[in-house]
């Protein structure tokens, strides 16, 4: 007579196996459904620079994830910043055209991550910061008629920038809404730093302009009220050093 054994042995296997399956189907579904962490600390699905609409989208998103590493890839090395006449004349004088990359990137690292400035009082950096814009024309940049294919020109109307900062009793607010325009430039004509890529699927910021009209006396650091709008000129003076 045949033992019934071999046949209990290999129906618990197979049941073994099943529950096994099962687990592993579910630790499958648990991996697919994690949260994964861009490498560069932007939000899920913001494209690289690689046209020119991408840029400037990557560019708000650097700002509104407070990224300043990310934001200063996205600089020529020939990079200027323009203050705006009618809201900051004073900034105009004292900068004229010699703000650079240098000066947009020590600013804006402050205003991201706070910083001691030269009375050595700890200045915060911003809890929050949104950008957004609105009716974006990108065309051809009167620099560089010649060149459309290398060189544009992006005009926002209705730039909106909203930061907070911690502050006591209460937070301070800024509220920007100006007209900006920007100056982008192709890769392979650009002048770029160490490790930027030169190449035709990237754009770089060149320069930027601050065409605000109205803005608010100038303090002696990033304090103003909270209930003025004010120019992100403005801001760049408050939150850069030598102010």
């Amino acid at each position: 007579m045949t033992s019934p054994r071999p046949r209990r042995v290999l129906s618990h296997l197979a049941c073994c196996l099943a529950v096994f399956a099962v687990f592993a189907a579910g630790c499958s579904d648990s991996k697919s459904t994690k949260v994964v962490v861009p490498a560069d600390g932007l939000p899920a699905g913001t494209p690289l620079n690689d046209t020119d609409a991408h840029l400037m989208a990557r560019f708000e998103a650097t700002f509104d994830a407070q990224s300043d590493g990310e934001y200063a890839k996205l600089l020529t090395d020939d990079f200027r910043f323009h203050f705006s006449v009618a809201s900051d004349p004073e900034l105009v004088n004292f900068y004229g055209d010699s703000w650079g990359r240098a000066d947009e990137t020590t600013t804006v690292t402050h205003l991201f991550d706070g910083f001691t400035d030269p009375t050595n009082g700890a200045i915060p950096g911003a809890s929050t910061v949104a950008m957004a814009w609105a009716n974006t024309q990108i065309g051809a940049d009167p620099d560089h008629p010649d060149s459309v294919d290398y060189y544009k020109k992006v005009v926002v109307p209705a730039m909106t920038l909203v930061i907070e900062v911690p502050g006591t009793p209460e937070p301070t607010t800024y509220n920007v809404s100006s007209w900006q325009e920007f100056y982008i430039v192709r890769g392979d004509a650009a002048v770029l730093a160490s490790g930027q890529a030169a190449q035709a699927d990237r754009w770089y910021l060149r320069r930027w302009d601050d065409l605000a009209v109205s803005g608010t006396v100038l303090r002696k650091g990033p304090v103003v009220n909270p209930s003025n709008t004010i120019s992100v000129g403005r801001i760049k003076g408050l939150y850069h050093s030598s102010i």
